[in-house]
Formats: C-alpha cells, sequence, structure tokens
C-alpha cells in the first residue's frame, strides 16, 4: 500500500501519498470496498467504491492512485499505470483459477454431513460479535445480520465442520457436541458462539 498512516482523528486517518498530507478512510463488508480520501493543501480528493472485497480494494487503491497522479500532473501517468494495470489482471486471472479449483474442491465434498442436520440447527450467540442461525429451509441456511449462506460439509468423517460464507469469504466452523445433540456451542474464526434455546 502506497497510501500510508500516522495517526487518527475524528474518523480520518492521517498520512501521506508521494509527499502531500492525505486523510483518509478506506473499509469494506461482504461484497464491496471503499477507498475516500482528500488532500486538504491541494483541495483535492477521491472516492473509489468496488464490488468486490478480495481484490476491490487493490482496484480501489490503484484508481486512487491514478487520480491523485493525474490531478496532481505527474508525467506519463499513464504509462506509468500500464505496467499496475497489468500486473493486477494477472492477479484477477489467477485468482479466478483458485477459486474455479476451490469450487472443484468442494464440488467433490459430500453435500451434507453425516449428522442429521437438526443437530445443527439453532441459534447461536456471542456477546460481542452478535447472532448467527442456522436454519433448515430445504438445505440447511446459516445467517449472520443480513448475510446468509448456503451451508456445506467440510469434514465429513469429523462430522462437527462445516463450511459457510458470512465474512466475505469461505469460513469453516467447528461444532461442539460434547454436551450431547443438539449442538451447544460452534466456532467460527477463533470466535466462540453459545446455543441459546428458544
Amino acid at each position: 500500500m502506497q497510501f500510508t498512516r500516522e495517526g487518527y482523528g475524528l474518523g480520518w486517518y492521517v498520512g501521506h501519498y508521494d509527499g502531500d498530507v492525505l486523510l483518509h478512510h478506506f473499509g469494506g463488508f461482504s461484497g464491496f470496498h471503499a477507498h475516500v480520501s482528500f488532500m486538504p493543501e491541494r483541495k483535492i480528493g477521491v472516492v473509489a467504491l468496488a464490488n468486490e472485497i478480495g481484490f476491490g480494494g487493490f482496484l480501489a487503491e490503484l484508481v486512487a492512485r491514478y487520480a491523485y497522479d493525474l490531478l496532481r500532473g505527474q508525467p506519463d501517468v499513464d504509462q506509468k499505470y500500464e505496467a499496475d494495470l497489468e500486473e493486477y489482471a494477472a492477479n484477477a486471472r489467477n485468482g479466478r483459477q483458485r477459486i474455479a479449483a476451490d469450487r472443484a474442491t468442494r464440488a467433490a465434498r459430500p453435500r451434507f454431513p453425516a449428522r442429521p442436520l437438526t443437530d445443527f440447527a439453532g441459534t447461536y450467540v456471542n456477546p460481542h460479535y452478535g447472532t448467527i442461525v442456522f436454519a433448515i429451509r430445504g438445505d440447511l441456511l446459516a445467517t449472520m445480520g443480513p448475510q446468509w449462506s448456503r451451508v456445506e460439509a467440510f469434514d465429513p468423517p469429523r462430522n462437527d465442520f462445516l463450511r459457510v460464507e458470512l465474512l466475505g469469504g469461505g469460513s469453516v466452523v467447528r461444532f461442539d457436541f460434547e454436551k450431547g445433540t443438539p449442538a451447544h456451542a460452534l466456532t467460527m474464526s477463533g470466535i466462540t458462539f453459545e446455543r441459546r434455546e428458544p
């Protein structure tokens, strides 16, 4: 990343880009990435939005750097970014190949775990991260706030791991059946959610 950070205040990171003071805030959520920044001394700013979270951050930064260099009158801007665009395109092609390989691996797994879906279904709560609901709607579906995901088996011999796509990518969910069935807790991304009885 070529945008630096030295401080933070009132929602803005304070940093530099190529010698100019840059106030900025970047972020994203499942499915999008945003770059918002401005150079107060030059009275220029850039907003770059991408409808993708994986490569979207790299693309938004590339667009913002190009815009700033163009607005600041830097020489040979188009030639400077030609190589960056080629690198981005190559990374995107490689990413698509990795996604296709991952989908093929997942398609080879059994669709459902060996345990009954009712063993997983329920509402699981973490006081800091909220609620995840696993519900049987034909298939097993997981919801977390406005996000939802179909659920698939991850490690069929173990019977306690499932895979969901709730956090911008695939996550493995381990269910805890130590106290019997149904599961009394789950862990996703290192965070434990306890089952809440209806």
